[in-house]
């Protein structure tokens, strides 16, 4: 089947770094047009927090800040057990 919009599906995070950076920024952008608010930018600060921020040109600002849980699993890794719990239960 040919990738198009329709039945594209990005292979899942590795990490909590690529689930938060990358994939939820574009979520996280779409909130802020919601209110008027302009992306400035996002920041991984290498210890479990990502921050997306935005402003307004009225000087509001907003700060989404996603922090890693200490049971953390990725979705890569979410996956990975599933498939091995299937083909456990196959044999």
């Amino acid at each position: 089947m040919p990738r198009t919009p329709e039945t594209f599906r990005p292979d899942p995070a590795e990490t909590f770094e690529a689930e938060f950076m990358n994939t939820a920024l574009i979520s996280a952008q779409e909130f802020m047009q919601k209110f008027g608010l302009r992306s400035e930018g996002s920041h991984d600060d290498s210890k479990g927090i990502i921050t997306h921020s935005g402003s307004r040109p009225d000087g509001t600002k907003v700060e989404i800040k996603f922090i890693k849980g200490a049971n953390y699993k990725s979705p890569a890794q979410i996956e990975q057990e599933y498939k091995a719990s299937i083909d456990k239960e196959k044999k």
